[in-house]
């Protein structure tokens, strides 16, 4: 026996909306899923810049507590240069470099939260840590240089070669300090 056309019809209906309704429930599960990602992506990239922001923080005031140091080690170089005496320095060279770092900034650089972040915000930021690099070379230098003089081969020109980065140094010094306030200083316009 052959079901009439209309429970048929009927049937297909019911089967049409009971898919409909299926395809409704995961696209409605999906965009559901969609929006919690982005709030916690959200979320992540306002942890990732509070954290270059407190390392901003952080690195200021290391600066800003060696500052006087550097400049105090680089004046008794000269003074050494300028005199010619080498026991102007008591036979040391030494000094505290600051303990700066820019992990915060790489990891959220790399993160998947860095297209959460406000996009102009990290190019400011970027501007103002470009000068880490040449920081830590400097800093690099100078240990070198230093290592040459600990070894007992302490000379004039070993004082001048260290003087010379040393001067570089403060430089360089003086203008981290100015980019890290201004990090800290900047609008944080959030997405």
């Amino acid at each position: 026996m052959t079901k009439p056309r209309s429970v048929i019809g009927a049937k297909l209906v019911e089967l049409g909306l009971e898919a409909v309704m299926v395809v409704f429930a995961v696209l409605i599960a999906l965009a559901v899923q969609e929006w919690s990602d982005d709030r916690q992506m959200s979320e992540f990239a306002d942890r990732a810049r509070a954290a270059v922001l407190a390392e901003a923080r952080a690195n200021l005031e290391e600066l800003q507590t060696t500052s006087a140091g550097l400049l105090q080690r680089q004046e008794s170089l000269r003074v050494a240069l300028r005199d010619g005496d080498l026991a102007a320095l008591g036979g040391n060279v030494g000094f505290t470099l600051p303990e700066i770092s820019a992990s915060a900034w790489r990891a959220a650089q790399v993160s998947q939260a860095a297209p959460y972040v406000d996009y102009d915000w990290m190019i400011q930021v970027a501007r103002r840590y470009e000068v880490y690099d040449l920081y830590r070379t400097v800093q690099d230098q100078i240990l070198e240089t230093m290592s040459v003089a600990l070894w007992g081969r302490l000379t004039l020109e070993v004082v001048a070669e260290l003087f010379g980065r040393m001067a570089l140094l403060t430089d360089v010094h003086a203008q981290l300090i100015e980019r890290l306030v201004a990090i800290d200083s900047a609008p944080s316009t959030e997405k």
